[in-house]
């Protein structure tokens, strides 16, 4: 009885994802409907203090959804997780969120000790897969130590954290540029590397 069962189970799961495959050969799309959502309403409202999940209520969608297209910001934004546009703490054991963002004074003086660094391009082998430049503590590349020291501290203190190479390090995206710290060295990527 139980040898029958079986058979007709694996007959039905058969059938199942030939019709399935029939599906998708002729175009259809399979899943729910795609959401078209707006990035400058779930900007504007995060900028007004709201979260995640209260955003994907409104908008009857799911969390990562409404972060993937949130974090999506136009060049010229900083993005980050969290409450940490409320200006609050974020949960620290998640591993996933901000601890809070640079308030607009900072974004400024991040984006002028940016400017004014001598990035260096990593021309090691090891890193051709991974395109990046970088600037060294000691060497500090036309920062003084303050400045470098200044850098360093946003990054670490608004980044998210995120896996490069294998190991964990708080990255801060700005401007379509992600920058994170493996002491002594700063590293900026394009976002679009560092996410393929």
């Amino acid at each position: 009885m139980g040898a029958v069962a079986e058979l007709e189970r694996t007959l039905i799961v058969e059938r199942v994802r030939a019709g399935l495959r029939n599906a998708v050969a002729k175009g259809k799309r399979l899943g729910g409907p795609r959401r078209i959502l707006d990035a400058a309403k779930i900007a504007a409202r995060r900028a007004e203090g709201c979260g995640w999940k209260r955003l994907a209520r409104e908008l009857a969608c799911g969390v990562s959804t409404v972060r993937r297209v949130g974090l999506a910001a136009p060049q010229g934004q900083v993005r980050g997780y969290g409450k940490a546009a409320q200006g609050r703490g974020a949960e620290e054991s998640t591993g996933t969120q901000n601890k809070c963002l640079p308030n607009q004074a900072e974004v400024r003086e991040l984006r002028t000790l940016i400017a004014k660094a001598n990035w260096k391009p990593a021309s090691s082998p090891e890193y051709k897969s991974a395109p990046h430049s970088y600037i060294v503590k000691m060497k500090r590349h036309g920062l003084t130590a303050a400045q470098w020291q200044r850098l360093a501290d946003i990054i670490a203190r608004s980044g998210t954290w995120r896996t490069w190479r294998g190991k964990r390090y708080r990255y801060l995206a700005i401007d379509r540029k992600v920058y994170w710290v493996m002491w002594p060295v700063l590293n900026r990527a394009d976002a679009a590397t560092l996410d393929g």
